[in-house]
């Protein structure tokens, strides 16, 4: 792939990248996507270390006016083409506190055989995409993420509260001449207009300055997230697309050499282990899979970052503490109380041994509480499981070794349940209905990640 050159659009975020056809008096070749190419020489820093995971083509008929729309969970980036007809492609800012959120732009995209170049338009995540065609066209667009039914949403093309003061004059007016009589589905013509959106919860996946740091290119450290198919791993494949998250048939923690021949394939430079074998009463029945896993497999990523000089984040539990205390700080004594938590223990021993390991002891669950009861006479810490991954983003570039606590401010199980679901019926259960041993109350001193949280705002 030849890449001939980059152009930036008023809003400097979307991208035109040119590349050549090679002719002869056959007709001509073009090499359309090459990932090494396209990374190397485009310079969108929001793609590289991203994979294009879907291929879609659309056939729309003159007069046709398709979205504007745009996807979190996982977040979507589109390389877009025409490969017969003329589309113009739409692209809305929906970042809030960026300094062209609202503002709509449109690119001409016309195809042409006569050309020595076809042309990608880059869209990133945080910006809302539809095309208006003014001939019978065919497109083509790759994606960085998969399409999520859920987690999808569109703008009303025609809403009033849409700026269109940096759209080109000519294509403006192009739109406004086809618009009445544009062929167009009834989802996007009755969609919610910008400030409708605006209000949402969701609209807060959106925001500028985080959404930078969200999409920021990986130059500094390439990141391996074990466990990522669970619950704090799929939060944080949100804020950290970038990062690798093999699936376990890929980086088996029970397989020494399945770990050690994807380090050999993949440079990697930071290690966010959250994997484990985490059932209690599973553990307290047959220790051996949490000795496999938790201790034995902990122990030899361990080794195995060691001898790349990978730096390693590992997910703990409070649970180590024994809980006739609480407001645990990093250095009380631990004294586990139940066999699972002895295994995690384990895991931070290996880690404590390598002089670039962090351990993280924390307590997360669902961001709406799952269960009907919830336990009056037990404290925790625990946060839902989004601002626990949002904290653990933070450290992702932060030099902090030895142990850290995450959490909120201590409260019982049922109160911290009341809080995240208030809206919901729970009941007041005790935690000697429990099937295994739980600690009482494992509340932890968060002091050391807040006042790194001050050094960073300072």
């Amino acid at each position: 792939m030849k890449v001939l050159n980059i152009k930036e659009l008023i809003i400097p975020e979307i991208k035109i990248i040119r590349f050549a056809r090679f002719r002869d008096d056959r007709g001509y070749f073009t090499e359309q996507y090459r990932k090494s190419d396209l990374l190397e020489n485009s310079g969108i820093s929001s793609l590289q270390g991203q994979e294009l995971v879907q291929a879609n083509q659309s056939f729309s008929k003159k007069g046709v006016i398709r979205g504007v729309h745009f996807q979190w969970n996982p977040y979507m980036g589109k390389l877009v083409r025409t490969l017969a007809g003329h589309m113009v492609d739409l692209i809305l800012d929906i970042r809030k506190g960026s300094p062209t959120y609202g503002k709509m732009i449109a690119y001409d995209m016309p195809s042409s055989n006569d050309k020595e170049y076809e042309e990608w338009i880059w869209i990133p995540p945080g910006f809302a995409h539809g095309n208006f065609f003014l001939e019978d066209t065919t497109i083509e667009y790759l994606c960085t993420g998969e399409y999520s039914q859920n987690c999808e949403s569109g703008i009303n093309p025609f809403a009033k509260d849409i700026d269109w003061s940096l759209c080109d004059y000519d294509l403006r007016q192009k739109f406004e001449i086809i618009r009445y009589s544009a062929i167009i589905s009834d989802k996007d013509r009755t969609a919610q207009s910008l400030n409708e959106w605006a209000s949402k919860k969701d609209s807060n996946n959106f925001i500028y300055e985080e959404l930078k740091e969200k999409m920021k290119n990986v130059d500094e450290q390439r990141i391996l997230v074990t466990g990522g198919s669970g619950l704090l791993g799929s939060e944080l494949k949100l804020l950290i697309p970038n990062a690798l998250f093999p699936t376990r048939q890929d980086f088996d923690l029970t397989k020494k050499e399945s770990m050690e021949r994807y380090f050999e394939e993949n440079k990697v430079e930071l290690v966010l282990h959250l994997a484990a074998f985490i059932s209690p009463p599973k553990i307290d029945e047959d220790p051996n899979k949490a000795i496999e896993t938790n201790i034995i497999g902990t122990s030899n990523l361990v080794n195995l970052c060691a001898k790349k000089n990978s730096r390693i984040i590992y997910i703990s539990t409070d649970y180590v503490f024994k809980g006739d205390q609480g407001n645990y700080s990093e250095d009380d004594p631990v004294f586990p109380i139940n066999k699972y938590a002895w295994s995690k223990l384990g895991g931070e021993c290996a880690v404590k041994l390598y002089d670039k390991g962090l351990v993280v002891r924390t307590s997360f669950s669902q961001n709406e509480f799952p269960y009907d009861g919830a336990f009056e006479d037990q404290w925790t810490s625990r946060e839902n499981v989004r601002e626990i991954a949002k904290k653990i983003n933070i450290l992702l570039n932060k030099d902090v070794k030895g142990t850290i606590h995450l959490g909120g401010h201590r409260k019982t199980v049922y109160e911290y349940a009341k809080l995240i679901s208030p809206e919901k019926e729970i009941k007041k259960i005790s935690i000697s209905q429990m099937s295994f041993k739980a600690p009482k109350d494992t509340s932890l001193n968060c002091e050391k990640y807040n006042d790194l949280i001050k050094e960073k705002f300072k």
